[in-house]
């Protein structure tokens, strides 16, 4: 049995926009929209029961289901509360200190085992042409029903997952068109504002606001304190917080934001607003609804925007948890509008939703077959959006592109291990005469990145570059191909091997003790030095580098990689490096640098009395743990 119907004011004949709508004794339910209209489905067990419809500031109405007419729209007429705010004698702490009251009995008011939610979230876009525009015209809208874990509400963290279980979708725009809204059905998680400790009802932060106490109101018969509070520093942030006068519960926060953003960004806002609303059940308080809307304007494609998003609760299921598998759960960084979903239009007949307004009934959100209708870009936005660099990889890239963050150790081996050096420059000074000792065996960890791009779904080729530090300096560059095998099933976190083959030119560095400079300039192979010189022997190697190694998710843009590397030589070549040393450190950054090959004259290199020609560094092992993270523009 479906009933649907409109709640509006008794006294001013205005709609009641997100009242409670519930199944009396049941966690089934749902909200009025911004019209103060509602859907709901009774199931058949409960025709019998009674709809309780409750509201802040209004006596809830309470009408028996058997004798409503599933044809007919219900008309609810809510009484404003009889309760004089002005009149009722309020308690005798701040406001300021309710707040604080409040926040030391969230463990009390609040679920401290895992509640297991299905709710229904809707999300959408509306651009225009200015601020004044009332009406503008949807570049999306999209419905979900979601499962949820949330956990105890003794602490902030752990937040919980989310499951999609059902989409439905109308996208009316390109998405180049449109400002993306990451982690959409994240909502009734990152905005609960009791679970994560807002900011404005954390003692620790008390001070940063100014709290008032306007008086007493009531909702579903209970009488509640109204706080407002305003951001001492510049009052951008302000809004009202709703808390029971008998055990402290927080049962509704409205919070505005405005005027945020920088004129630099892409996108500045003009407003936010949130609303979270809260049910009882039992003695304990639990999420029933929550919703936003951000005004401001997207310079990219010089159009004002309007997101909303509207979350409303329609089961609770206490001390119940799902683990939903990895490829289940909805990461923060997904973009609804852009996810490729299902559509079951037998699934949505009977589950309870938020009723649509006029404006999205004309989209036909359950209907399936019907073309997508596309409103495309004029060619002013055209324009702007081709030289848009962002625009432009999204297009070319997105989805392909990854970076890598990675720490290359690198084993290098020497034998022998102790061996003299001499160095005489141009113009007869003696730069280097020391004896140099090398580890058997050294170890040097470097920090490096670069770019992967995906050619196909299993095969990405790859560029990176790393400098290292430790028992040899080195400078590493890489090119190369990697193909990636899936060793977990579809639906559990990704564990993937990893094997390919790359093209190496990698350089390492022995340091050698520094030659302060005279009075007179060095001359070393033609190039001449003023200042204190650092030399260095190196020995530059080209190689190719087969490798093997294992990589998992940590979300769905980012993975963790380690794998190694068997270096097969191809080249050598060895040398002594002579580099300007100011000790001004951005300087030397960009200091020139002059390279002597050992058999150069002035130049050797003993090895247990033999003159080497070569340096008896060997780097056949590479161990490298990094970071693959996908690029979104």
């Amino acid at each position: 049995m479906i009933i649907s119907g409109y709640v509006k004011d008794a006294k001013l004949a205005e709609a009641v926009p997100y009242a409670s709508v519930t199944i009396s004794g049941t966690s089934t339910g749902t909200a009025t929209n911004s019209e103060g209209r509602f859907v709901i489905a009774i199931p058949e067990t409960l025709i019998n029961g009674t709809l309780i419809i409750s509201c802040m500031g209004y006596e809830s109405a309470k009408i028996l289901i058997a004798k409503l007419n599933s044809t007919e729209q219900v008309q609810v007429k809510l009484k404003q509360s009889s309760l004089n705010i002005n009149a009722v004698t309020v308690s005798a702490e701040s406001a300021a200190q309710i707040v604080a009251h409040a926040y030391r009995n969230v463990p009390l008011n609040y679920p401290l085992s895992n509640t297991l939610y299905t709710g229904f979230y809707r999300e959408s876009n509306i651009q225009s042409r200015s601020r004044n525009d009332t009406a503008g015209q949807y570049s999306y809208a999209i419905e979900a029903v979601i499962s949820m874990n949330k956990p105890s509400y003794r602490k902030a963290e752990p937040m919980g997952d989310v499951k999609l279980e059902q989409t439905r979708k109308s996208m009316l725009m390109q998405q180049d068109s449109f400002i993306k809204w990451y982690g959409g059905v994240h909502v009734p998680l990152r905005q609960d504002v009791v679970k994560m400790r807002a900011d404005y009802i954390d003692p620790a932060n008390l001070k940063k606001y100014d709290y008032k106490l306007d008086g007493v109101t009531t909702y579903i018969d209970k009488q509640v304190y109204k706080i407002s509070f305003k951001l001492r520093a510049n009052a951008k942030s302000s809004g009202l917080i709703y808390i029971t006068t008998d055990n402290y519960a927080i049962v509704k926060v409205i919070a505005n934001w405005t005027a945020s953003g920088s004129e630099i960004t892409l996108v500045k806002y003009y407003s936010k607003k949130l609303e979270v609303n809260y049910q009882p059940m039992g003695n304990k308080w639990y999420l029933q609804s929550i919703n936003i809307q951000n005004i401001g304007r997207e310079k990219r494609i010089n159009s004002d925007f309007k997101i909303k998003a509207e979350y409303v609760t329609t089961r609770i299921d206490t001390n119940r948890r799902i683990d939903f598998e990895y490829a289940d759960k909805v990461q923060l960084i997904e973009i609804l509008s852009a996810k490729p979903t299902p559509y079951d239009p037998n699934f949505w007949k009977d589950y309870n939703i938020l009723a649509e307004t006029h404006q999205l009934k004309a989209l036909q959100l359950d209907t399936t077959n019907r073309p997508v209708v596309v409103t495309h870009p004029t060619l002013v936005q055209r324009v702007r959006s081709a030289i848009n660099i962002y625009a432009l990889a999204n297009l070319l890239l997105s989805g392909k592109l990854r970076t890598v963050y990675n720490m290359p150790v690198q084993l290098v081996s020497s034998q022998p291990n102790t061996f003299m050096v001499n160095y005489t420059s141009t113009n007869g000074q003696t730069v280097v005469n020391q004896l140099v000792s090398v580890p058997a065996t050294g170890v040097s960890i470097g920090f490096g990145g670069g770019l992967e791009y995906d050619l196909f779904k299993n095969l990405g080729v790859h560029i990176t570059s790393a400098s290292g530090y430790g028992d040899f300096q080195f400078n590493q560059f890489n090119t190369g191909a990697t193909y990636r095998v899936k060793l977990t099933p579809p639906q559990k976190r990704p564990l993937h091997l990893l094997f390919g083959l790359d093209y190496a030119s990698n350089t390492f560095f022995r340091k050698l003790s520094q030659y302060d400079r005279q009075e007179t300039a060095v001359l070393i192979e033609g190039e001449e030095f003023k200042s204190d010189i650092k030399p260095q022997l190196f020995s530059s190697l080209k190689m190719l580098k087969p490798h093997l190694g294992f990589s998992i998710d940590i979300n769905r843009r980012l993975s963790l990689y380690v794998q190694a590397d068997y270096n097969v030589m191809l080249d050598q070549n060895d040398g002594l490096r002579f580099t300007n040393h100011t000790g001004n450190l951005l300087k030397d950054l960009f200091s020139k640098h002059q390279d002597v090959s050992l058999n150069s004259p002035g130049t050797s290199v003993n090895v247990d009395g033999q003159t080497a020609t070569s340096l008896p560094f060997k780097n056949n092992f590479t161990i490298t743990i990094g970071l693959n993270g996908l690029l979104r523009f």
